[in-house]
């Protein structure tokens, strides 16, 4: 990440500016001309965005300078986030969050570990080789890292960190993720004929559902464990080993950063899909998410 200047971001917003509105090269002397600067002075600017690989220019009577794509991310990413894009929280005895000014990411591709260099807003005092380390984008966190504090530099509020791992989560909705083939069980069930269901199609657990679309419960192979030390027989019933846990469901037009946080909130691992009008359609679970992110399912 580069880290401009009042005055580099000046010319730099200027030069987008006048490029979007006059769709050609620009000269230095109009950029100069809009901000009522020395041409010389801006050209100098403009020379070192070109270094850090934010214009790129053409010489002759048509030429002039362009802003590349990364100058105009850039520029967005300030504006729609200010300061605070994303978040590092640090953890010692507490959770510490700090808000981040810039990042960088090193060394990703080589056979080191990857490093973030970060830039921070607040206090960094407090920051201590070693401690666990984690890196959010804000307001939904669809990129997280984690690592632990190398280096911390309080002078310029600089935090270097050693990755360990790197998680981004994409924009997909539920419905596109999840089974349509939901494998039910029903309450009056016998434990027995559970246990064959949750065996036969390989699985280790099934909504319940009471008459012909009521959902119930959700029955595990752990709540089968559990029914069988509480002293309950093979020919007891399904619902007598239900949990009283509700079925959490969630819309098949949600997006699965949603139905993350869902899972991570009740701590389970499963979701039930349902429709506009709240019916069943199928089933989302942890597994079938992390398949997706780790290149395995698309």
């Amino acid at each position: 990440m580069v880290d401009l200047t009042m005055t580099q971001r000046q010319v730099l917003e200027t030069l987008v500016n006048l490029y979007e509105e006059k769709k050609r090269m620009i000269k230095s002397k109009e950029v100069a001309s809009v901000l009522s600067k020395d041409e010389g002075t801006v050209r100098n600017i403009i020379v070192w965005l070109k270094n850090v690989g934010l214009v790129e220019s053409r010489t002759g009577p048509l030429g002039g300078y362009i802003p590349t794509l990364k100058a105009k991310e850039l520029l967005r990413r300030s504006y729609s986030h200010s300061i605070a894009y994303g978040v590092v929280k640090l953890r010692d005895k507490y959770e510490h969050v700090l808000n981040i000014i810039s990042m960088e990411i090193l060394n990703l591709f080589s056979h080191e570990h990857g490093k973030a260099l970060i830039k921070v807003l607040g206090d960094t005092s407090f920051i201590t080789r070693g401690m666990k380390t984690r890196i959010e984008s804000i307001p939904k966190s669809r990129f997280i890292a984690e690592g632990y504090v190398e280096k911390v530099d309080n002078a310029v509020r600089q935090i270097l960190v050693k990755l360990t791992n790197i998680i981004s989560i994409p924009e997909i909705k539920a419905g596109e993720l999840a089974r349509r083939n939901i494998i039910y069980l029903d309450a009056n069930q016998t434990l027995l004929e559970a246990a064959i269901t949750l065996s036969r199609h390989g699985i280790r657990g099934a909504p319940v559902r009471e008459g012909s679309n009521k959902l119930v419960g959700f029955f595990t192979a752990s709540d089968l464990s559990r029914a069988m030390a509480r002293g309950l027989e093979p020919s007891d019933k399904v619902r007598e080993a239900l949990t009283g846990r509700k079925v959490i469901t969630i819309n098949e037009q949600a997006d699965i950063f949603d139905a993350i946080s869902l899972m991570e909130s009740h701590g389970i691992g499963r979701l039930i899909l349902v429709d506009a009008n709240n019916n069943p359609v199928g089933i989302i679970t942890r597994t079938d998410i992390l398949k997706l992110m780790t290149g395995l399912k698309r």
